[in-house]
């Protein structure tokens, strides 16, 4: 969220020095918590000033400009390293642990993105089957429409509504009343 304007942090203070309502009263009037109208006047107080202060910035990173220069080394060394070895050689070098996700980011920031696993081949992704890319033989199981994929639409009856799959709406064919 960005911060008020100076134009809202002047109208608030004005209204409080001129004796216009109580801090909880202008808090009101203006939209803004009272703590808001608080911390103004706690500002103007200390500085005489009412512009927005400066992020406090927040953690830095782990991995350094310097750290980052020795995982590019350890990358250099030995390019097929898994991420937790990375973390682990870093931790011996550096005498920093930081855990693989820290890891990853690192090398995204040095533009180094690929994927290894432990025996040094390219990572298969948990949602793509292995072998070779086939289309699946056809099931001899009974082939019901699913429960979740049924609609319920209105019929020209008052008995009650016909039931139809969404995927056979496309070839218009009806499954039957129910």
């Amino acid at each position: 969220m960005s911060p008020y304007s100076l134009d809202l942090r002047r109208r608030i203070v004005d209204a409080y020095v001129n004796g216009e309502g109580s801090i909880r009263e202008i808090a009101e009037r203006f939209s803004v918590a009272p703590n808001t109208v608080q911390n103004y006047l706690t500002q103007v107080r200390a500085t005489g000033s009412l512009a927005p202060l400066p992020h406090g910035g927040g953690v830095g990173p782990k991995i350094d400009r310097a750290g980052l220069d020795e995982v590019r080394k350890l990358v250099e060394e030995k390019n097929d390293r898994t991420l937790a070895e990375l973390a682990e050689q870093f931790e011996q070098r550096q005498e920093v642990r930081v855990s693989i996700p820290t890891m990853h980011r690192a090398l995204q920031r040095l533009g180094i993105t690929r994927k290894k696993n432990a025996s040094s081949e390219r990572a298969v992704s948990a949602r793509r089957p292995q072998g070779p890319r086939s289309v699946p033989a056809a099931s001899t199981k009974s082939r019901r429409t699913p429960h979740h994929l049924l609609r319920r639409v209105r019929s020209a009856s008052r008995d009650g509504a016909a039931v139809r799959s969404c995927a056979s709406r496309a070839s218009g064919a009806r499954q039957g009343a129910v």
